[in-house]
């Protein structure tokens, strides 16, 4: 499915992360369903409630509620495990450490 405007679409499902490459941005919900969302990652950040999303990487922001696990990278760096239905992998870039640290309290 693609999404072409943002209003309500994000405040109406439980979204776990987004992520992108190029456009479309492509948002996973927790159904583990992947939505294409015709937003750069830059402008959907901008929609979302900053206490409950954080940018871990250039391309990809969590939301913090479901992170299932957390473990330390070699390099400063760390792997999450989402609580979504896939158990989605991903990973925190090395100039979001510092941030993503101080949020999780690690």
């Amino acid at each position: 499915m693609r999404i072409r405007s943002i209003s309500g679409f994000i405040c109406g499902l439980a979204v776990c992360c987004l992520a992108a490459q190029t456009l479309p941005a492509q948002t996973w919900v927790s159904e583990g369903k992947a939505y294409c969302v015709d937003y750069a990652i830059a402008e959907l950040e901008k929609n979302l409630d900053p206490k409950k999303f954080l940018r871990i990487h250039r391309s990809t922001v969590v939301n913090m509620d479901w992170i299932k696990e957390v473990a330390s990278l070699p390099g400063g760096a760390f792997h999450l495990r989402l609580k979504d239905g896939e158990g989605t992998d991903l990973t925190v870039a090395r100039d979001r450490a510092r941030e993503f640290k101080a949020r999780v309290g690690c």
